[in-house]
């Protein structure tokens, strides 16, 4: 078991043990794609895999961060 603290908040406890290292198995998972068709871990058996899994926005976990001109201070005014 491993604990992970995002962005300050209390640690989260994960399952398993992480991070994983180079040349650790995977266990069999089900993922849903972007078509909501479910993609196993099998439907790839035999080639490398490298996964990149981006939360729909939709969620709570993803929050986009600001743009940069909202965080920059307006120009004081020269004029009376």
């Amino acid at each position: 078991m491993s604990n992970v603290t995002l962005d300050g908040n209390p640690p989260i406890e994960l399952s398993g043990k992480f991070p994983p290292q180079p040349g650790d198995n995977v266990p069999p998972f089900t993922l849903t794609s972007s078509g909501l068709e479910e993609v196993k871990l099998d439907n790839w058996a035999g080639k490398r895999k490298i996964l990149n899994i981006i939360p729909p926005a939709s969620t709570p976990v993803y929050a986009p961060p600001a743009p940069a001109s909202s965080t920059k201070r307006p120009a004081a005014s020269t004029t009376p």
